[in-house]
């Protein structure tokens, strides 16, 4: 997860599977703030990667921010999770 200017968060992902890549595949981040839970979802390129870039300006400042990604391909699904603190 990488910082996107003021008050956004972008998570990258990469949709692969051994030996290939997962283009079109559908992600979704869930973010779990302090006192709400919101969701943002994408698609993974031609190469199988993609980001969820997510609005943060409302987050609590010093909140740590559980983050749940899920992606999807026909019948596939994988799902991992990561976090970040926000900061003023």
């Amino acid at each position: 997860m990488r910082p996107a200017g003021p008050f956004k968060a972008i998570v990258p992902v990469a949709a692969s599977a051994p030996g290939s890549t997962q283009p079109g595949a559908n992600i979704t981040a869930i973010f779990h703030y302090k006192a709400t839970t919101a969701s943002q979802s994408s698609k993974a390129d031609k190469t199988g990667r993609g980001d969820v870039i997510r609005n943060i300006g409302g987050a609590t400042v010093a909140f740590r921010v559980p983050v749940t990604v899920t992606v999807t391909l026909g019948p596939k699904t994988a799902t991992c999770s990561t976090a970040f603190t926000t900061i003023a």
